[in-house]
């Protein structure tokens, strides 16, 4: 399985081993998800790091460097990295404000450790809650996959597998073409249609209001908007459907009270684009509404 899997740094800070543990900057940055952890010993670091990594360290090797403090955040915003956790008190007395400035400007999470942090039981303690998601993740989608495909099966169109999607993880659900136009919907928690769409005169279709339309950032690779229905704030994402490299249009969820995880978006995501690859019948519908 690739390991897409990883826990986000705010989940990150909710751990037993960070609880003296603060975010100093980059608070924008907080969905970030970490899939590995490092340690930074040398000046030179970006050369081996990797996206989805949080790296650990005292800083000591560029603590009298100030070009390379301000390269630094930068660099690691770039390569995709989660964010950075850094523990003052040994060879610098606080974190340098222009790496905190850089980490607010990308948005790229900084975490203080407390003096006594030990970086091996933070790897130990981070990298074995990513393991546990990784196998509860794979268990699934499993379940999911085999759901979807009963579901196509037996005949099945996008109207059922939006139904199917709603079921199973309790929010509303729509399946949109790449004009934004409603495919299937299938919408609970007292949500109306008309909350969300807004009748097209010109296409003769329900598309997406366009107030709802700018995400505010990003989870992984889904896009995040937190819109308010009603006397509600309501975080809606938005997947892709990625089929052959084209998109085909995008899966719509919105969650009130804040319960989906970011697994439950890729399983979310998988199931679909497998079960319209796996169907031709799907594949027509999807280009037949979106005009392809």
């Amino acid at each position: 399985m690739k390991r897409e899997i990883g826990i986000t740094i705010r989940e990150t800070l909710q751990l037993e081993s960070l609880k003296n543990a603060k975010i100093v900057a980059g608070v924008e940055g907080l969905g970030r998800v970490v899939k590995y952890v490092n340690i930074m010993e040398v000046p030179d670091i970006v050369k081996w790091v990797r996206e989805g990594e949080l790296l650990l360290s005292t800083i000591y090797s560029i603590k009298d460097d100030e070009e390379a403090q301000r390269q630094l955040i930068p660099t690691l915003a770039e390569r995709g990295l989660a964010g950075m956790a850094i523990k003052p008190g040994l060879y610098i007395e606080k974190i340098p404000a222009l790496m905190l400035d850089q980490a607010n400007k990308y948005n790229f999470p900084i975490i203080e450790l407390p003096l006594d942090a030990s970086f091996s039981d933070l790897m130990d303690t981070i990298l074995s809650e990513i393991l546990n998601d990784q196998a509860v993740f794979l268990k699934k989608s499993l379940d999911t996959h085999e759901m979807l495909m009963d579901v196509v099966l037996k005949g099945g169109g996008l109207a059922e597998i939006a139904a199917a999607i709603s079921r199973l993880i309790k929010t509303p659900v729509a399946l949109l073409n790449q004009n934004l136009e409603i495919l299937a919907i299938n919408l609970i928690h007292k949500l109306q249609k008309e909350d969300l769409f807004e009748y097209d005169q010109i296409s003769k279709a329900w598309v997406l209001k366009k107030e709802l339309e700018n995400s505010t950032e990003h989870i992984g690779r889904f896009k995040l908007a937190k819109i308010q229905i009603n006397e509600n704030i309501v975080r809606q994402f938005s997947i892709p459907i990625m089929i052959s490299q084209e998109n085909h249009g995008y899966i719509f969820v919105w969650d009130i009270g804040e319960k989906l995880e970011m697994s439950d978006l890729l399983i979310v995501e998988r199931s679909v684009i497998v079960a319209l690859n796996q169907n031709m019948l799907l594949q027509r519908e999807l280009k037949q509404c979106t005009g392809i």
